[in-house]
């Protein structure tokens, strides 16, 4: 496993928060279901959800993948899987702990990758990109959802955020091709990327 070197510090969700990120109207704001469905995971695939936090994502991965997939649900806060695993989820879950831009998964194994409001907390953001390149599979998919670059009274500070094109770049950057943005709700964007052959 390769050494993360230190970098400068950026913003992460507090974790002494944790009940926020399960609010029930959380669900009807970022609509999961429909987000995962529309970027396309299926019945019988492997799916990783990067920064898992309560399992927000991870429960909806599960129900769609079925019995015939599996779902890998990464963070690198203990408390957050452990959170995540008295939820008692249902399925083929592998809940591991992780280091920012390095995933216990080998190379080219999954199908599908979700990035639940997490990418503007990365501190290599290319780094942390070329990781999930790695262990998705040719034609794999990247879904993901971010903050819109602009001030509010909720999320996080304005000068955190990521807007459409700095996420395109970056994508392009960790070498992600097929690369769409679109607004999700009044304060989020959705980013789907696929990895193609080189």
């Amino acid at each position: 496993m390769k050494e993360e070197k230190p970098k400068k510090a950026t913003h992460k969700f507090d974790i002494n928060k944790l009940e926020r990120l399960e609010r029930p109207e959380r669900y009807a704001i970022y609509k999961p279901e429909e987000l995962l469905v529309q970027a396309g995971l299926r019945a019988g695939m492997s799916c990783v959800d990067i920064g898992c936090g309560t399992g927000f994502y991870t429960g909806i991965a599960l129900n769609i993948v079925g019995k015939t997939g599996e779902v890998f649900a990464l963070d690198i806060e203990d408390r957050m899987l452990d959170y995540t695993q008295h939820r008692n989820l249902d399925g083929n879950l592998h809940l591991l702990k992780s280091q920012e831009s390095t995933f216990p998964l080998l190379d080219k194994k999954l199908d599908f990758a979700i990035m639940g409001l997490v990418l503007h907390e990365a501190i290599d953001p290319v780094s942390f990109l070329q990781e999930t390149v790695r262990v998705l599979k040719d034609g794999g998919i990247l879904v993901g959802l971010e903050w819109k670059k602009k001030q509010e009274d909720k999320g996080p500070a304005v000068h955190e955020r990521i807007d459409l094109e700095e996420t395109r770049k970056l994508l392009e950057d960790a070498g992600f091709k097929d690369i769409q943005l679109d607004e999700w709700t009044d304060s989020h964007y959705v980013f789907k990327a696929i990895i193609t052959k080189k």
